[in-house]
């Protein structure tokens, strides 16, 4: 069975949610393979949408001069 382009799959997945068709039911129209696929991409782009600071948190500011640091990397 060939794999259909990624960009059909999202679309006819665009066409379903803009009719009004709730998530869950989406597995049972696009097919489980393809419900798979546009779920990854869906996280995938979900993921690249959002600042890196949303995902991972306030890492950098916690990284500061005034950080824990155990004793011998101070150096005693």
């Amino acid at each position: 069975m060939a794999q259909k382009p990624l960009s059909k799959i999202i679309r006819q997945a665009e066409t379903h949610l803009a009719q009004g068709v709730h998530p869950d039911d989406l597995e049972h129209l696009l097919g489980r393979d393809d419900f798979a696929v546009w779920e990854k991409e869906a996280r995938r782009r979900w993921r690249l949408a959002r600042p890196l600071q949303s995902i991972h948190g306030a890492r950098g500011q916690r990284r500061g001069q005034n950080s824990w640091k155990s004793p011998m990397a101070r150096g005693l």
